[in-house]
């Protein structure tokens, strides 16, 4: 062979084992697939199929937390022209006498000269102690001869001795109707029942009531101007609901919907830290009961093999564990139905879960009597 020559490396491709793979594959729906693959694979293949199970078993929630909007708290309940939303929000973009709400673009906090909801000395709540808030706008409505409140705004500074909760507590206690006036009168209790929007110095909360209970909204307002570009280093609450509305240029219904529809805009943009930080506990929760689950099974099915009668009582602790993860493979591919089926979604894996580990240990792993 000449020294110019070089010899040429013929590299033999790899050939991909099936059958390793359709072992695997069968470990969705066979117990004995998991049994073996628990007990002649390496450990770290189990640790793998349980971070895979544990993320799938807890997409349906997280997604559905991560993809929800401010607006669902009113949008998907009542949109009839008679909402107070619906009604009230117009009522007050449109009246020149209702106080002004105003926001710093900057601060992305409510400014000093705001008004604010005072105390009314007058009158006590159920504890016959604590004074009630008076809101600072009511849209109120005539219904059988009588004035009735059907959304009030509130505005309330926080500080150390008004927090969140205890103005919260105090508004929606109050057992009173606003339009008839206070009243002294303790005996007079009843669960609020008006809808309400509550500003506090750098927060927003809104509560909406109807047949089938109470839905609420909490936020900040730190991206309202990422939804409503134009809008002044000083804007108020009229400019919000006025954006882009041009007032007489169209029925009272449409230029309703418009206030509307940015009211619902609005809402969303103070919801979006909330909901990022609701998905991060949604996913936290979610992975912590799902993978104490099954770790759990893990010892569970450990323990059962435990008997003298069966025929499995060789069984290690780490195979044991590593046939509870196998196990959870396919109960997390049948727990994304929950995003068709979002009212049991939070129960799915678990049931399904529960299902499967109870099945390998009666067919699998079932103690044998002579």
């Amino acid at each position: 062979m000449s020294k110019k020559e070089k010899v040429k490396i013929i590299k033999e491709k790899k050939k991909v084992n099936w059958f390793v793979i359709f072992k695997f594959l069968r470990t969705l729906w066979r117990n004995d697939a998991v049994v073996e693959v628990a007990t002649t694979t390496g450990w770290y293949w189990s640790l793998i199929v349980f971070v895979l199970a544990l993320g799938i078993s807890v997409l349906p929630a997280t997604v559905s937390q991560a993809t929800a909007q401010g607006s669902n708290f009113i949008g998907a309940t009542n949109l009839s022209y008679s909402d107070p939303y619906y009604n009230g929000l117009y009522d007050y973009a449109t009246s020149e006498e209702a106080p002004l709400i105003s926001f710093n673009k900057e601060s992305k906090k409510l400014e000093e000269d705001t008004p604010v909801s005072a105390k009314y000395e007058n009158y006590k709540l159920a504890d016959e102690l604590t004074n009630a808030y008076k809101p600072i706008y009511s849209y109120v409505r005539e219904n059988d001869s009588k004035k009735e409140n059907y959304l009030d705004i509130y505005v309330v500074k926080t500080s150390e001795t008004e927090t969140l909760n205890s103005i919260l507590n105090n508004v929606q206690n109050t057992n009173t109707n606003f339009a008839d006036g206070y009243t002294t009168d303790t005996s007079v209790k009843h669960t609020r029942s008006n809808p309400f929007i509550l500003f506090t110095t750098d927060g927003f909360y809104a509560v909406n009531y109807s047949a089938n209970g109470s839905t609420s909204l909490s936020g900040n307002f730190a991206h309202i101007q990422e939804s409503f570009s134009t809008l002044k280093d000083t804007y108020t609450l009229k400019d919000i609901l006025l954006y882009e509305v041009t007032l007489g240029k169209g029925t009272i219904h449409e230029e309703q919907e418009a206030i509307f529809n940015n009211f619902l805009k609005y809402c969303d943009s103070v919801y979006i830290d909330v909901r990022w930080q609701s998905t991060w506990v949604t996913f936290g929760i979610y992975c912590g009961v799902n993978g104490s689950i099954m770790i759990l099974m893990g010892l569970i099915i450990w323990l059962m093999t435990r008997g003298k009668n069966n025929p499995n009582n060789k069984t290690k602790i780490w195979e044991a564990y590593s046939m509870a993860f196998w196990s959870s493979s396919s109960p997390a591919l049948l727990s994304l139905f929950g995003f068709l089926f979002p009212q049991i979604g939070m129960m799915l894996f678990i049931m399904l879960y529960a299902f499967r580990v109870m099945f390998l240990s009666m067919r699998q792993l079932r103690p044998v009597y002579q």
